[in-house]
């Protein structure tokens, strides 16, 4: 599907009537209750719905232009292609500690099927992001005194004083945050941690085996 081209004219039927009773009072100002239903509304709507239809077929001219301006110069529309993301793939069972691998060009059934491009490992392990995230203001104020109290029992210097952090995933219930998440400015350390986890402890020795 192109990319059309933004649009010369974006107002809309509605934005045309409203146009259209703002100048009322500049033009008829004895016409004081426009109200739906009068004929003179009644006609002001019918040139909206015209001028809208107009402007539709404006708003085309852009595209059907460049379409035609490449066709001069023996550009054609390029063919489609395939689209490509990154996916997640985890077992529906947690008690399965299998290793499955994938074929390059394997085909995933699923509500859209997609195809993978590489050989592709499936570990019987859930994989997590945190982070070491910076204290607030109120937080730093009431951890103040524990940070004092082990920078005097490991003999910190000035220039060794700890940083308080606490630790939060990135991740929360699977979804990113919507704001996106700076590690440069949000974290002590710049440093994003994964951590490797075995869906239950029972079978940890099962997993370790998976995985080596």
């Amino acid at each position: 599907m192109p990319i059309r081209p933004p649009s010369l004219d974006d107002r809309s039927f509605d934005d045309l009537v409203s146009e259209l009773l703002a100048r009322i009072p500049a033009h008829t100002p004895e016409w004081t209750d426009p109200r739906p239903g009068d004929p003179g509304r009644t006609v002001l709507e019918l040139f909206a719905w015209l001028t809208d239809t107009l402007l539709y077929r404006v708003n085309l001219s852009p595209e059907k232009q460049r379409l035609a301006f490449l066709q001069l110069l023996g550009i054609p529309l390029k063919p489609a292609l395939a689209a490509q993301g990154l996916i997640c793939l985890e077992l529906t069972s947690p008690s399965d500690t299998k290793t499955y691998r994938l074929r390059p060009l394997a085909r995933i059934k699923g509500p859209v099927d997609f195809e993978t491009c590489d050989e592709l490992t499936v570990l019987p392990l859930s994989l997590q992001v945190y982070v070491k995230q910076k204290l607030s203001v109120s937080e730093t104020a009431r951890y103040a005194e524990v940070g004092q109290g082990l920078s005097r029992i490991y003999n910190l210097t000035a220039s060794q004083q700890a940083a308080p952090y606490f630790t939060a995933p990135i991740f929360s219930g699977g979804r990113p945050a919507a704001g996106g998440f700076s590690a440069a400015s949000r974290t002590v350390d710049g440093c994003f941690w994964l951590a490797l986890l075995a869906s239950s402890q029972e079978n940890q020795a099962a997993h370790n085996q998976a995985v080596r």
